[in-house]
C-alpha cells in the first residue's frame, strides 16, 4: 500500500507544526510531516 499525502511539510519545529494544522483543518486533507535531527542518547532527553 503506497500513501497519498496532499501536502508535505519538511521541519517540525514551530512553523511546521503551525502549517500542518491549519491545513488539515478541514478534516479531509492529509498532511505528511516530517522532522529529522541527531539522535539522542542522553538519558535526560
Amino acid at each position: 500500500m503506497i500513501a497519498e499525502y496532499n501536502y508535505v511539510v519538511i521541519g517540525a519545529g514551530s512553523a511546521g507544526c503551525v502549517v500542518a494544522n491549519c491545513l488539515t483543518e478541514d478534516g479531509e486533507t492529509t498532511v505528511l510531516l516530517l522532522e529529522t535531527g541527531d539522535r539522542y542518547t542522553k538519558l535526560e532527553i
